[in-house]
C-alpha cells in the first residue's frame, strides 16, 4: 500500500501544478482525492495533503464541508483529535507564534503583535472558517485581541473546568464553551449564559482514542490486572482515589496473586503503556476532580480491557461515569467496600469479563469516536437553532478584561511567554482610563509575573504613575508600596493582596495580618465586594513552609469549586474568597508567631473545604454544604 499511496500522492500533485486555475481540472483532483478516502482515509500523509489541497482551492471546491480553524499550539504533527479533523472538515491550523511555518494549511499570528484582523489576512485566499476551535483552552495562556469580532462562532473545549475563575473569563471571550461532563455542563449554567454551553460527550477533549489504540485480541491477555499508576500521597486534584486504588491493587495482588499475573507499570513510554492495555484482561483507574473519566478510562477501554474504575465522590457532586457507559455492562464502578469481590468475580468469570469489555469498546467507538464528535460539533454550532451567538459576544473592554485575566490565571508562569501579556495588558489600560478602579489595585496580585517581562517604564506605567514613579521593579518591595500608597482607598481584598506580595518577597507584617484577621472574622461585609476584587486575589503567598500541594488544595478546594457551586451568589463567592484570605494570613502568622495556634486556624479551614466526601454520602448535600 505504501508503494501505491506514494505514486497516488505524487499524480494528485502533478495534476495539481498543472490545473492552475482551471475549475473542471480542480473539481477532477477534487474527485479523485473523495474516491481514495475509503483506502487511505485514515493515513496522515494522505490527509495531509488533501486537506491541504481542499484549503489552497477552497473557492473552487464542489464538495461543501465545514471549514475548521483549529487553535494547534505549536504542533505541526496530527494527534488523536486532528487526525479525525482533517477527515470531517477542511481544516486550517492556527498557531498563536512568531515562528513561519511553511504548510499552505498553517496560519501562524504572533499574539504580541497581532489581532484577529492580522488572522483574517493570514487565512488562505478564499477561507472563511465556519467556526474556530480551541480543544482544550484551560491549558492556553494566551487568547488573540479582538476575538470578540471574529466573523464566525469561536468554541473553547474546557478541560479543567474546576480552574473557576479562569473559567469565567473564557466564558466571555468565546461564544460557545464544551464542559467536561454533563454534571459541569449543569453547574455552570448557573453562572454562564444556558446558550453558550454545549453538553458534547468527553467535553471533546477527551474521548474515543481509536485512532492511536485499538483492542487486543483477547488470546494475547496475559496480564489479568493492570495498574499503570502511582498512587503517591492524597492530592489537590485526586483526593485519595489514587492512592486508594493502589492499596486495593496491592491487597487483591496478595489475595490472588498465586492465580492471576498482577502488573503495576510507571513511567512506561506511550507506545509500550499502549501495549500493556492491549495484553490486559482489566485495568484499574482512578479519576479525579476533572470528571468522570480521564484519559486512561477511554484508553482502556479502546484496548479492549475491561475497566475497573474507583468511583468518584467529590464536592462537585455525582460526576456519572454512568451517562457515558453502562454500570457493570460496560465499565465495572468500585470503592473500598466491594472492589475485592467484583474482582474476584470478573477474574474467575473470563466470558462475563470479555462481554463487559467488548461492550465497552463497542460503546466507545461507535459513539465516543471522533469522527461521529465531530459531527455533533458541527450540527451543534453551526445549526439555525443556536440563536444570535454575536449578540452575546462581550463589548471591547470586557473582552479586554478577560483576555488579561484568563492569561494571568494560567496554571503556571511557565507556560506562557510573560511578553504576550503586553497587548492584553495595553487593552486593560485603556479600558480603564478613567475608570474607577485603579490598575495599581487589580494588577497587584500578578506583578510578580508581570516584572518578569515588563520593562521599568512600563512597570510604572501600570500604576498610573507614569516614569514619575522614579523606581524600579529590581526593588520589589518600594515598588510594591509605591504601588499600595496610589490607592485612595484599599479595599480588604488590597490590603490583603499587599501583604502578600511583600511576604512573597521576605516581609510579613504581623500587625497588618492580625488586622485583616479581625475584619474577616466579622460577617459578610456590607457591601459585599464586587467580582473585579475576588477575582484578583492572588493564588497564594509564596513562603517557606507551604508546599504547592497544600497551595493547590486550597485553589481548589476553597477558591475554585465553591465558586462553581455558588451559582454567582454574590455572598456564596465573597465565604471562599474569605476564607481563601484567612487560610493565608494564618499561615503567615505562624511564620512570625509559631506557638499561636496560627498554624491549627489555617489546618481547621482547610478540612472545612474537603475535596472528597466521605464514603456513600450524598455527593449534591456535600456540594451545598460547601458552597
Amino acid at each position: 500500500m505504501r508503494e501505491r499511496l506514494i505514486a497516488f500522492l505524487s499524480e494528485m500533485s502533478r495534476a495539481e501544478q498543472t490545473a492552475g486555475g482551471d475549475a473542471d481540472a480542480l473539481a477532477a483532483i477534487e474527485a479523485g482525492y473523495e474516491s481514495a478516502v475509503g483506502e487511505y482515509g485514515r493515513i496522515v500523509p494522505f490527509l495531509l495533503q488533501r486537506n491541504g489541497f481542499r484549503v489552497a482551492h477552497a473557492d473552487a471546491m464542489r464538495i461543501r464541508r465545514p471549514r475548521l480553524l483549529f487553535d494547534h499550539r505549536l504542533n505541526t504533527e496530527l494527534n488523536f483529535q486532528t487526525v479525525h479533523a482533517v477527515l470531517n472538515a477542511d481544516v486550517v491550523f492556527l498557531m498563536l507564534t512568531d515562528r513561519r511555518i511553511d504548510e499552505r494549511f498553517v496560519a501562524c499570528v504572533d499574539p504580541r503583535l497581532a489581532d484577529i484582523d492580522d488572522l483574517m489576512r493570514a487565512l488562505p485566499p478564499g477561507f472563511l472558517p465556519d467556526l474556530y476551535f480551541d480543544y482544550q483552552v484551560c491549558t492556553s495562556g494566551v487568547f488573540l485581541s479582538g476575538m470578540e469580532r471574529a466573523p464566525f462562532p469561536t468554541v473553547a473545549g474546557l478541560c479543567h473546568t474546576f480552574m473557576t475563575r479562569k473559567i469565567e473569563q473564557i466564558a466571555k471571550l468565546f461564544d460557545f464553551v464544551l464542559p467536561m461532563s454533563k454534571r459541569f455542563s449543569e453547574l455552570m449554567a448557573s453562572c454562564v449564559p444556558a446558550a453558550k454551553i454545549v453538553d458534547i460527550p468527553f467535553g471533546f477533549s477527551w474521548g474515543s482514542f481509536d485512532a492511536v489504540v485499538s483492542p487486543g485480541a483477547d488470546a494475547d491477555r496475559d496480564i489479568d490486572v493492570l495498574l499503570s499508576f502511582d498512587g503517591g500521597a492524597p492530592s489537590a486534584f485526586y483526593g485519595t482515589a489514587r492512592l486508594g486504588t493502589e492499596r486495593l491493587f496491592a491487597e487483591a495482588k496478595k489475595k490472588f496473586g498465586d492465580r492471576y499475573n498482577f502488573v503495576k507499570a510507571t513511567g512506561i513510554a506511550k507506545q509500550e503503556y499502549i501495549e500493556l492495555l492491549r495484553r490486559s484482561r482489566i485495568v484499574l483507574n482512578a479519576v479525579g476532580v476533572h470528571g468522570p473519566y480521564n484519559y486512561r478510562s477511554c484508553e482502556a477501554v479502546n484496548a479492549g480491557a475491561l475497566l475497573m474504575q474507583y468511583e468518584p465522590r467529590y464536592v462537585t457532586g455525582s460526576q456519572r461515569m454512568e451517562d457515558y457507559l453502562e454500570p457493570d455492562r460496560e465499565f465495572v464502578p468500585f470503592d473500598e467496600t466491594d472492589f475485592i469481590a467484583k474482582l474476584g468475580r470478573l477474574m474467575a468469570d473470563e466470558p462475563a469479563r470479555a462481554e463487559i469489555a467488548h461492550a465497552g469498546e463497542r460503546r466507545m467507538r461507535e459513539e465516543y469516536g471522533y469522527d461521529r464528535q465531530y459531527r455533533r460539533l458541527f450540527s451543534l454550532i453551526l445549526s439555525p437553532d443556536r440563536g444570535d451567538w454575536r449578540s452575546r459576544r462581550p463589548t471591547s473592554a470586557e473582552a479586554a478584561y478577560a483576555r488579561l485575566f484568563a492569561q494571568l490565571h494560567s496554571v503556571s508562569t511557565r507556560e506562557i511567554d510573560t511578553s504576550v501579556l503586553f497587548p492584553p495588558l495595553r487593552d486593560f489600560l485603556e479600558m480603564l482610563n478613567g475608570d474607577d478602579i485603579p490598575a495599581a489595585a487589580m494588577l497587584i496580585p500578578f506583578y510578580e509575573r508581570l516584572e518578569i517581562g515588563l520593562r521599568e517604564k512600563a512597570f510604572a506605567v501600570v500604576c498610573g504613575r507614569d516614569t514619575a514613579f522614579g523606581i524600579s521593579p529590581a526593588h520589589n518591595l518600594k515598588f510594591y508600596d509605591a504601588a499600595f500608597r496610589s490607592l485612595a482607598s484599599p479595599s480588604v481584598v488590597d490590603r490583603f493582596n499587599y501583604l502578600a506580595l511583600c511576604a512573597a518577597n521576605g516581609r510579613i507584617d504581623a500587625e497588618a495580618a492580625k488586622t485583616l484577621v479581625a475584619m474577616l472574622r466579622l460577617p459578610v461585609p456590607i457591601p459585599i465586594p464586587g467580582d473585579n476584587e475576588t477575582m484578583r486575589l492572588v493564588r497564594r503567598p509564596a513562603v517557606q513552609g507551604v508546599t504547592d500541594e497544600m497551595a493547590a488544595q486550597a485553589e481548589v478546594t476553597i477558591l475554585n469549586l465553591p465558586r462553581l457551586a455558588a451559582g454567582g451568589d454574590p455572598a456564596a463567592c465573597w465565604t471562599g474568597a474569605r476564607d481563601f484570605m484567612r487560610l493565608w494570613l494564618y499561615v503567615l502568622l505562624s511564620l512570625t508567631e509559631p506557638a499561636g495556634g496560627w498554624r491549627k486556624e489555617a489546618e481547621d479551614i482547610l478540612a472545612a473545604y474537603p475535596l472528597e466526601v466521605p464514603l456513600n454520602a450524598a455527593s449534591d448535600s456535600a456540594l451545598r454544604r460547601v458552597g
